[in-house]
């Protein structure tokens, strides 16, 4: 689940065979407009501030509702070189479970908790959505919770949590706190893996910023390059 950035230069080399020196520095600059294009560089003026990882970011704040910084920085970019005109624009490891199902369509990938809390091994069997659970500004139970959820689920009596399926009644799989009153509050209930069509933006994304800014970025870079070689 990447995307590479390629760029063709036999058409450049064709326009600049005039001049031996600028073809000479020629895929030095492509490399260097391509990096500054994916993910910024301090030898691209403007590049730090308008690349693809950070418009990735734009995009993600977009696309999922109040996503949290670490979805938001999710992405990452290879580098290119004179030898190898091509970038990588790709997910972090730890965060390709949370991205993949958005980009590519399917089953989402069970979560970390939900594995604890029902110990799923297998990852389309079902999903956990919070209920009466206590959760964060950006709707996520944290990590703090969950571990009390866990402790809960050893001890019995009011306030002890009942992981798995209620006896008797139709109430669902889930994650239940016992209340004083003696009935069962839903902290969870388990659902079908959720599925998803892809959607996210990762290649309409990457060429927009490709199509906006990458001749100029090769200008600087060329410019740059040029001043180095004398």
């Amino acid at each position: 689940m990447a995307l590479s950035i390629t760029v063709d230069t036999t058409g450049l080399q064709a326009l600049v065979k005039q001049s031996s020196a600028l073809a000479k520095q020629l895929p030095f600059a492509v490399s260097l407009a391509l990096n500054g294009s994916a993910k910024g560089s301090r030898s691209i003026p403007g590049s730090d501030a308008y690349n693809v990882v950070k418009a990735l970011a734009g995009a993600s704040r977009g696309y999922f509702d109040q996503p949290t910084p670490f979805i938001e920085k999710a992405w990452r970019a290879t580098n290119a070189n004179k030898a190898n005109p091509e970038v990588t624009i790709y997910p972090e490891d730890k965060r390709v479970k949370y991205l993949k199902a958005h980009i590519t369509g399917g089953v989402r990938t069970y979560k970390g908790y939900e594995a604890k809390l029902l110990g799923l091994g297998n990852e389309s069997v079902q999903a956990l959505i919070p209920t009466f659970v206590k959760r964060n500004q950006a709707g996520n139970v944290t990590r703090g919770t969950l571990g009390k959820i866990i402790q809960a689920s050893a001890a019995k009596g009011a306030g002890s949590v009942l992981i798995g399926k209620p006896r008797g009644g139709n109430r669902p799989t889930g994650v239940y706190e016992r209340t004083k009153q003696g009935s069962l509050k839903p902290l969870f209930v388990a659902q079908p893996a959720a599925t998803y069509r892809s959607g996210f933006p990762l290649s309409q994304t990457t060429a927009t910023v490709l199509n906006r800014r990458f001749s100029s970025y090769l200008e600087a870079a060329l410019e740059q390059a040029l001043k180095s070689a004398r």
